[in-house]
């Protein structure tokens, strides 16, 4: 499992049944999800307040639109295991490859 903020009153969580949702985590409710992921999630970064990007182990990163509940990029097939680093506005954007 791998969560990360996304605002000062929600996170996002990714987990091995291939979701991803969003929480308020002051109420507890699940505000949306988002699927399409064929393998667990790895990692999850926040790009901008509309965006966000997962890996899954073994498969994909995915650019997700929150306000479109939808995946509008992905990158597909990568043959080595992918992570996500915690994103802050002060370090780059960065995707690790292991493997």
């Amino acid at each position: 499992m791998c969560i990360t903020n996304i605002s000062k009153t929600e996170i996002i969580s990714g987990s091995r049944d291939k979701s991803i949702k969003i929480w308020n985590f002051i109420s507890g409710k699940c505000l949306k999800t988002f699927l399409g992921h064929t393998d667990y999630i790895v990692g999850l970064v926040k790009i901008n307040a509309n965006q966000f990007a997962s890996s899954s182990s073994y498969e994909s990163i995915k650019i997700w639109d929150i306000s479109k509940l939808k995946e509008t990029q992905s990158i597909n097939q990568m043959n080595n295991y992918l992570d996500l680093p915690h994103h802050t506005p002060e370090d780059p954007f960065t995707i690790k490859i292991k493997g």
